[in-house]
């Protein structure tokens, strides 16, 4: 869904707090960041991902509906 470079604020489209999988599909070697907004305010990143990978469940990662946000790029 997301594919031009730049931050994306999950919650803008309804999806803060919702993510349970992803899958990145960019350039090979594109690398794509994953971030919580901490309730004291701020991003703070929780992971990362280099394309071409895919992650089909985050349940048991420490990670499943946290991500409110994600750096394409």
């Amino acid at each position: 869904m997301f594919y031009k470079c730049g931050f994306r604020n999950l919650g803008k489209v309804g999806w803060s707090d919702r993510l349970t999988s992803f899958k990145n599909y960019q350039t090979p070697g594109t690398n794509s960041r994953f971030y919580n907004w901490r309730s004291g305010g701020g991003w703070h990143q929780l992971f990362g991902s280099t394309a071409k990978h895919k992650v089909g469940d985050l349940d048991g990662t420490g990670y499943n509906n946290m991500v409110d946000g994600v750096h394409v790029c």
